[in-house]
């Protein structure tokens, strides 16, 4: 039986984040520290807000006020108040979180080189396609439920059944 193509997106994500956190675990980083200081390095100043921020890294406010408390401590990166509106908290890289991610940029393009070497260059242009494509969908099609076929009863309260590992998607 096939894997749902949901689900073999979801474990290869999955995989791939481990390889490239056990690749990283040497300098002391990780997948998300990479990504918070790639994306605040690559914004002009005066710096991401923690919201735009959460936003681009498609993660909660909580959960990156801790990654941002760690990176801070670690001297990475610095929290400022925005000059117009001081509700507003600014993120920008420190000298040496500029210094920290030259080291894990190296890393990265590594790894990438590694990822693509699996893969033919038409592959390459086939995937970023089929991923754009399946992006773009369910951008636009959110909470979408899906259809129940006519000859299937929709569940009740009572007939739930808890979903095995090949209904996860």
């Amino acid at each position: 039986m096939d894997v749902p193509i949901g689900r073999q997106l979801a474990l290869t994500s999955k995989a791939l984040q481990q390889w490239i956190d056990e690749r990283l675990a040497p300098e002391g980083s990780s997948l998300t520290t990479w990504i918070v200081l790639w994306n605040t390095a690559a914004t002009a100043p005066p710096g991401l807000s923690q919201r735009e921020l959460a936003d681009t890294m498609s993660i909660g406010g909580p959960a990156l006020v801790r990654h941002i408390d760690r990176l801070e401590a670690q001297g990475l990166v610095r929290r400022t108040r925005d000059a117009h509106d001081r509700r507003i908290t600014r993120i920008t890289l420190t000298r040496e979180g500029h210094v920290h991610l030259d080291r894990l940029k190296g890393i990265m393009d590594e790894s990438d080189a590694l990822i693509r070497d699996q893969l033919s260059d038409a592959e390459v242009r086939s995937m970023r396609r089929a991923l754009g494509k399946l992006h773009g969908y369910v951008l636009a099609h959110p909470r979408q439920a899906t259809p129940t076929p006519a000859s299937t009863p929709r569940p009740t309260a009572r007939t739930t059944a808890r979903p095995t590992e090949t209904d996860v998607t």
